[in-house]
């Protein structure tokens, strides 16, 4: 495994004595953790091996202190498999060495129209989930409202979710094509009403969707990209020759000066120019700088 503290790049091998699926899990001195997903599922007969690849930059979650194999119970005790992480890759996050939390969310997609049938019920539980980590605040990639007919209603719907979760750190929402519905001033100033964005000193003072926020405790760069658009709706997924050059300034500002820098937006970046409209949006592309 890699062996930077907090990463666990590399590959693990099961071989099972038995025929069975086995699920693996993150999982602390007890059991699987609460929250997450399975990282894999094996379906192995006896004697045979195969192996987990944990990709590139495979964050270890907070309190893992272990991998386990399970075909039932995901208790330590009960597990077919157990690895512990060494001591000096585990975080905890009662010890005080976490710099902060946050969730990421994306395609909310409320919807007055009723086509995203289960979104008010999935955007509760994801903001259940946060109040229950207690996270510093949520970063979101976009389409927080499905903006079929006019954002307003389903921005109050939003709200009034929001208001009911208990969940009372910032929310931060990046601006992208349902929030905006192909029109910068359509849907920029309900935007901002609505969302995190009003206590920001951001670019919307000149009409500008997209901004960034400075975590308060460390300093790291969160920079929140946003989908532009004009009078054509077929390049709504479009990032400005102006915004590149916003983004490459702050990128180049905060390189190497030891802070975190994330970008939360929408559609990836093909190359580095302005637009990334293409065939496949949603995979293949890189950003490089």
């Amino acid at each position: 495994m890699h062996s930077d503290a907090g990463y666990a790049e590399g590959t693990i091998t099961f071989t099972s004595n038995t025929s069975g699926t086995f699920e693996v899990y993150w999982a602390d001195n007890e059991k699987a953790l609460d929250g997450y997903y399975s990282i894999a599922t094996l379906d192995l007969t006896a004697g045979e091996s195969k192996t987990v690849n944990m990709g590139y930059h495979t964050a270890i979650p907070a309190n893992a202190a272990k991998i386990i194999a399970a075909r039932g119970s995901k208790t330590v005790a009960g597990a077919d498999a157990v690895y512990t992480l060494p001591a000096s890759k585990q975080l905890n996050s009662e010890s005080g060495d976490l710099l902060y939390t946050f969730n990421s969310y994306s395609d909310i997609h409320i919807d007055k129209n009723g086509y995203y049938k289960k979104a008010n019920d999935h955007f509760s539980e994801a903001l259940k989930f946060g109040v229950e980590k207690n996270t510093n605040f949520i970063v979101t990639s976009g389409d927080m409202v499905t903006n079929a007919s006019g954002p307003n209603d389903e921005w109050t719907i939003y709200k009034t979710i929001l208001s009911e979760s208990g969940y009372l750190n910032p929310i931060w929402e990046t601006n992208v094509n349902h929030d905006m519905r192909c029109g910068i001033n359509s849907g920029l100033t309900s935007f901002v009403r609505a969302s995190g964005t009003d206590s920001t000193t951001a670019n919307y003072d000149n009409n500008k969707p997209y901004y960034y926020v400075i975590e308060q405790n460390t300093g790291d760069l969160f920079i929140f990209m946003a989908l532009e658009n004009n009078s054509n709706p077929s390049t709504c997924n479009e990032f400005s020759d102006e915004q590149m050059a916003w983004v490459t300034n702050l990128i180049e500002t905060y390189y190497n000066t030891g802070v975190n820098n994330y970008i939360v937006e929408h559609s990836p970046v093909k190359g580095f120019g302005a637009g990334d409209r293409m065939s496949d949006p949603y995979y293949k592309a890189l950003l490089k700088v």
